[in-house]
């Protein structure tokens, strides 16, 4: 009888304990939902991005938003000393969904916390995320340090909230709730699961994360320098695009001769030449996107295809034939662009093996680049990419000059032998912009490029020309550009280039005596770079020759990258001079 009172006090004693730990752990839960529910969430000073130089990221995590919270940018969550602190969303400012994973009434978004340089700890230096198994990049790491064959730092485990667990996508059934877990506990060597498919490294915080972004749709490429892909197309619910989620590291400075130097950045607007060449590669009208392909029977419904991957392989073949000083991007990034499309994940293909190469570049836009609520935010995401030269455009017009500096010589002179100027096909900002510039008398080597063709691309009577000149419709939908030719002329710019007609890729010769214009001038169309039904995907070549002092252009091809088309004199000091 006593030994039965003893067993039912004790019982009322754990149901009294456990009774005690729900309210416990209700109040926790409670509190936190109550605090997002009405409790204001302190402001990021730097919008969402971690743009701050002395600030790191203290950690990083998925959490759940559910739709009675009132702002998901940024929320109330719990923290590993169990302190209810402030966790921010990753992409404040984006509209289109990067959440995670949904249920009913919640999303997971992942979650960053700041660390400010006043405050103490360690920071994030290395992030990992696999939703299905352990990160191919952790493994990797883990197993180069495994000696003597020691395969037993993973094994499979039994249920516990005490092991630190990865699911393993290779369990069905009844043990569908096995997962891996690493024998050392709630670590991996120095790598921490943080729940939900997440690992983070800690570190020195000037070695920490500096900014963390999600980047929607297919085919991320990451090639920027101090950038480093945390996970590539992360597939999700429903008929949402997959995500990618790219992470900036701290850079780590050199030998004491390059501190203070960030190569892939250009401190000034100006071009300087490193040997006697230098080499100008036109892109134009890549059309990057989903491509409509029709039976011209009838007999097959439309089909759409990618054709992007094609386009950076072409490019990364021409940029290895030539070795280009300067890319110009002359418009047309984007086929059948809307708010849908994410720009910065098309953007990043399409300068992958320009930025890889370490090339300076630049842009101008297309007819029907973008809609209008679109631009500033394009451009100042291509302002932002390591060697893009649009920074130096204030007024995000994309009308640009760069002055062509020569090698530095012993004695210490270096001239401005020539200049390279982008229009924004706007015919009367470009007048205006260009009305500005006073040229040097030394700057000959001048060349210019924009997207639209002007009106004397039609010369009438007969006209020399190098290449197929197939699309001749009249220009009539083009305002009036004379008077635009003739201050390219009285500016002594020797040849513009241009896209968006893809049946031409010729140099016409505007003869400044036959039409009664300003100096005589080459017309050129850079072709289409993109993929094109009807047409061969080209690209253009310019080249300035201090040497022989001549100005020379060409053209390759993805039927044969390996050859050159076309080439030609565009000016040279010996004929003029005759």
């Amino acid at each position: 009888m006593l030994h039965t009172r003893r067993i039912l006090l004790y019982t009322k004693r754990l149901f009294v304990l456990w009774i005690c730990f729900l309210l416990i752990t209700s109040w926790s839960v409670i509190r936190k939902h109550f605090k997002n529910l009405n409790g204001p969430v302190p402001e990021l000073v730097v919008s969402g991005q971690v743009q701050n130089t002395e600030l790191r990221v203290r950690d990083v995590r998925v959490s759940r938003c559910y739709s009675w919270y009132s702002n998901c940018d940024a929320i109330w969550d719990y923290n590993l000393k169990d302190d209810l602190v402030t966790w921010y969303r990753i992409d404040l400012e984006k509209t289109l969904d990067t959440s995670i994973a949904r249920g009913f009434g919640w999303k997971s978004y992942l979650y960053w916390q700041p660390f400010h340089s006043n405050e103490y700890g360690q920071a994030v230096v290395d992030v990992a995320i696999s939703l299905t198994g352990l990160p191919l990049g952790l493994a990797n790491e883990r197993y180069g340090k495994i000696k003597n064959n020691d395969i037993d730092g993973y094994h499979v485990h039994s249920k516990s909230d005490y092991d630190m667990f990865v699911k393993s996508s290779s369990s069905s059934g009844d043990d569908q709730d096995l997962k891996w877990s690493a024998k050392f506990g709630n670590q991996l060597e120095d790598w921490f699961w943080k729940g939900n498919g997440v690992w983070c490294k800690y570190g020195s915080r000037s070695s920490g994360i500096k900014d963390i972004r999600a980047y929607i749709g297919e085919d991320f490429i990451e090639t920027r320098p101090q950038w480093k892909e945390m996970v590539h197309c992360l597939p999700r619910y429903g008929n949402l695009k997959p995500i990618s989620i790219s992470y900036k590291k701290s850079h780590h400075l050199g030998s004491s001769a390059d501190q203070g130097k960030d190569l892939s950045q250009q401190v000034e607007q100006s071009l300087v030449m490193k040997r006697p060449d230098y080499k100008i590669l036109q892109i134009t009208d890549l059309h990057f996107g989903r491509q409509v392909i029709s039976d011209p029977k009838n007999e097959k419904p439309d089909s759409f295809f990618r054709f992007d991957w094609p386009n950076v392989q072409f490019i990364q073949s021409v940029i290895r034939n030539e070795r280009p000083d300067l890319a110009v991007i002359t418009g047309h990034i984007f086929d059948d662009f809307n708010k849908d499309v994410d720009y910065e994940t098309q953007i990043l293909k399409m300068v992958a093996p320009i930025i890889s190469n370490g090339i300076p570049f630049f842009f101008t836009w297309g007819e029907t680049e973008a809609v209008e609520e679109h631009k500033d935010k394009i451009i100042n995401f291509m302002k932002s990419l390591p060697f893009c030269l649009n920074k130096f455009d204030a007024d995000n017009s994309t009308n640009l000059v760069f002055p062509l500096l020569s090698p530095l010589q012993p004695n210490g002179i270096q001239k401005q032998i020539g200049t390279i100027f982008a229009f924004d096909s706007n015919v009367s900002e470009s007048f205006n912009f260009l009305s500005k510039f006073q040229r040097p008398p030394e700057s000959v080597f001048n060349v210019a490029f924009q997207h639209l063709p002007l009106r004397e691309y039609r010369p009438q009577g007969s006209f020399a020309l190098i290449g197929n000149y197939e699309d001749k419709k009249p220009l009539d939908n083009i305002p009036d550009t004379k008077e635009f030719r003739n201050l390219l002329g009285e500016k002594e710019i020797k040849a513009i280039s241009c896209g968006h007609e893809h049946g031409n890729d010729c140099c016409v010769f505007s003869d400044s005596k036959q039409q009664k214009l300003q100096n005589d001038m080459w017309l050129c169309y850079g072709g289409v770079s993109g993929y094109d039904p009807v047409y061969d995907s080209k690209v253009r070549v310019f080249k300035v020759d201090t040497t022989k002092y001549d100005l020379t252009t060409w053209k390759r091809s993805m039927k044969d990258v390996s050859k050159v088309s076309d080439y030609q004199y565009v000016w040279s000091r010996a004929k003029n001079s005759q």
